[in-house]
């Protein structure tokens, strides 16, 4: 038997700046999100306990968007800016012991790009070019489960920046269109466990290539074929090693790793649309592999699961 009650407090505030004109577009929006939200739940059964979250979150961020038109060209600038702090808590009451967790987090996310496209029958090029940069802090302390269990602190520091380039091109003539895309990615991680002392820095180049070539057969008529290949960005949420307990049994722990997932697809779509008779049909083949290195695991220890 389970019972809750959450408090949820929130307060949004926006402040815009635009500017529309005929060849130009400028917004600037600052962005302030304050949550509060508190949950307390009570569970009977073989384990009751008594839980206690503390849940705030703070965010503030600021987003600028600027479009140019000159002629047959068209230039994109965007930009923006994130600064997030999370200083959670969680306690569990049982009738043997108490365990209290307080987890701080915090991050500054940035993400520039700006593109440039071109029209030339029957071709379109089109190029976005950008930066993300990524530096998080976490701090965590675990008390009151057995020491045996595992490391009960977090102090770890993750910074990357990734830059990017997305050349893309299209063809649209004689029933053909034909739609490439090549983004490409170079990213270098720097991550920090204050802890254990220890520093693992890596460096992932990753190219993701997509091809569509679709043709209509009759008027009404359309086949699509498509494939390509991924790779999976690295999941550097996981980079920790200390416990992190989500209730009163469930503890997690991370690890570094910074292989990337790998995928290919390839598709055929047939199309037949006649709106007039309201004759729609449509059919689908999809085929996908994947590559996944890593898989969950879970272990049962005493009273909790890892």
């Amino acid at each position: 038997d389970e019972q809750a009650k959450q408090k949820q407090n929130r307060l949004v505030a926006d402040f815009t700046l635009t500017s529309n004109g005929e060849k130009s577009y400028v917004a600037n929006q600052l962005s302030a999100d304050l949550a509060w939200n508190d949950v307390m739940m009570d569970i009977d059964g073989s384990y009751p306990n008594h839980q206690q979250v503390k849940m705030p979150k703070y965010k503030v961020s600021d987003k600028l968007e600027l479009l140019h038109r000159s002629g047959k060209r068209t230039y994109t600038f965007n930009t923006y800016n994130a600064y997030m702090v999370n200083p959670h808590s969680l306690s569990v009451d049982n009738s043997q012991q108490t365990a209290y967790q307080s987890v701080r987090s915090a991050a500054f996310f940035s993400h520039t790009n700006t593109s440039l496209g071109f029209f030339l029958k029957p071709f379109t090029v089109m190029m976005k070019v950008g930066l993300q940069v990524l530096s998080r802090t976490m701090k965590s302390h675990l008390e009151g489960v057995p020491d045996s269990l595992g490391n009960m602190r977090n102090q770890i520091g993750m910074t990357f920046f990734r830059a990017y380039a997305s050349p893309e091109a299209e063809y649209n003539q004689g029933g053909w269109h034909i739609r490439f895309q090549m983004p490409i990615t170079f990213t270098p991680y720097y991550y920090n466990d204050k802890l254990m002392g220890a520093k693992e820095n890596a460096s992932k180049t990753l190219v993701a290539p997509q091809l569509s070539v679709s043709y209509f057969l009759t008027a009404r008529l359309q086949a699509t074929l498509s494939g390509g290949i991924a790779q999976r960005e690295v999941d550097e949420q996981n980079f920790y090693q200390g416990l992190l307990m989500r209730d009163y049994r469930n503890l997690y722990t991370g690890f570094v790793d910074y292989t990337a997932d790998r995928s290919k697809h390839v598709s055929f779509n047939i199309n037949y649309k006649r709106p007039l008779a309201t004759i729609f049909a449509n059919a689908y083949i999809r085929k996908s592999w994947s590559d996944s290195h890593l898989t969950v695991a879970r272990d049962f220890v005493g009273d909790y699961i890892i």
